[in-house]
């Protein structure tokens, strides 16, 4: 009994042993980037500088968008995403007032700017075609237009995690 376990001990030292010089790597190779889509949740400033001025008009005043998509990483500063949006515009005056609601779908290029090291958040640029849905309420009401855009932008990236 007692050469059994020490046969059985011996084999697991020995298995041990060659099993952890197994375990050494080529670390001078810089890893690949794994397919790893992400969700993106974001909000957009949409300012509205028509015909219609109401008193507080100016351009820092505007209306909130939001959008959510899914974006995928080509490399380890370049994405590529899908983005879902949609939007309100509103203003009026005492004679008259302007509203138009808009959706958007879009395929986006971003370029994240790494400068601030090992950091959750850093600035990225922005370009992309999108396909825009609108539809306006004045005194009339007009039926829904669709148009193309070519939204050009800057932001903040903020990586919760590796997938959010």
């Amino acid at each position: 009994m007692k050469k059994l376990l020490q046969k059985n001990l011996s084999f697991i030292l020995f298995f041990c042993l060659f099993s952890s010089f197994a375990q050494k790597g080529n670390y001078d190779l810089e890893p690949e980037i794994p397919f790893q889509p992400m969700f993106t949740l974001g909000s957009s400033y949409h300012a509205f500088q028509g015909d219609i001025m109401g008193p507080k008009t100016n351009t820092l005043l505007g209306n909130i968008g939001y959008n959510a998509g899914m974006r995928l990483n080509m490399t380890k500063s370049l994405d590529v995403s899908l983005l879902f949006s949609n939007g309100k515009f509103h203003e009026g005056n005492d004679s008259s007032t302007f509203t138009s609601n808009f959706n958007t779908v879009g395929l986006h290029l971003d370029y994240i700017l790494n400068v601030f090291n090992r950091s959750r958040l850093n600035p990225f640029i922005t370009t992309g075609i999108q396909s825009l849905s609108y539809k306006t309420y004045n005194e009339k009401k007009y039926d829904r237009e669709t148009s193309i855009v070519i939204p050009v932008g800057i932001g903040l990236a903020l990586d919760v995690s590796e997938r959010i």
